[in-house]
């Protein structure tokens, strides 16, 4: 569960982004969900832009030996998100067991990408890797996926490191280790580098004229690697 410092980060990103489409995996009592459809709301009234927030969760108890008891549910998150908006669906789905599923659920509802992704569900290493590579393919060109827990859990973690490590360039990661007071669960942001199709516009005094500044941010990046391959491969 997130606590209130994260689903303020998180609120602040979807603030300045300004995505549309907007997911989370694992969403539990509904306290990220709530801070995420909070935000894509106060965009809409700015923007005029409709927006939409989509939470995945099983709702029951999960876990290889069923070890880990429910929490929440989606009638009481339902609630909690009807106080704020109307443009909200919550799917019940276990995203380990029902992958196929799950991959048919995300091709159907957005078809024209995923601006932001949130992943909060399975925090085994092969939990967290199975739902990254399988809405990693539905992202929007400058969408951007966060995850939670990824300091002090060693999944996340560890897969965090491995994403690092197979990274050829066409991708950032920021590690945000913070938390509660309590634990310091850290958010990690996987985004586009550089800034997409925004343009200066104010010259200040650089050496280089803004074509010239352009041009040096353009990265030449090799195909990416086997373990990408393999796994975009099994999904």
């Amino acid at each position: 569960m997130s606590t209130s410092q994260e689903r303020d980060f998180i609120h602040g990103i979807i603030r300045l982004k300004r995505p549309t489409i907007a997911i989370e995996v694992g969403v539990a009592f509904g306290g990220m969900a709530c801070s995420i459809h909070s935000a894509l709301s106060h965009n809409m009234s700015d923007t005029g832009v409709p927006a939409w927030y989509t939470g995945f969760d099983v709702w029951d108890t999960h876990g290889v030996h069923q070890q880990f008891q429910q929490m929440g549910s989606a009638e009481e998150v339902s609630a909690k998100l009807s106080d704020i908006g109307q443009n909200f669906a919550l799917v019940r789905i276990n995203t380990q067991t029902e992958q196929q599923r799950f991959r048919d659920e995300l091709a159907h509802r957005f078809t024209n990408g995923i601006d932001f992704a949130f992943i909060d569900g399975c925090h085994s290493y092969e939990g967290i890797k199975n739902d990254f590579f399988n809405i990693w393919p539905r992202m929007a060109p400058n969408g951007i996926v966060a995850f939670h827990d990824t300091a002090v859990i060693d999944g996340c973690r560890e897969f965090i490191a491995d994403l690092r490590i197979h990274n050829n360039g066409s991708y950032d990661i920021s590690d945000y280790p913070y938390g509660s007071n309590e634990r310091n669960c850290g958010v990690t942001v996987i985004t586009k580098p550089g800034f997409g199709n925004v343009s200066i516009d104010e010259i200040c005094g650089s050496p280089s004229a803004p074509e010239e500044i352009y041009n040096k941010e353009k990265i030449a990046t090799p195909a990416l690697d086997n373990w990408w391959q393999e796994n975009l491969n099994l999904n």
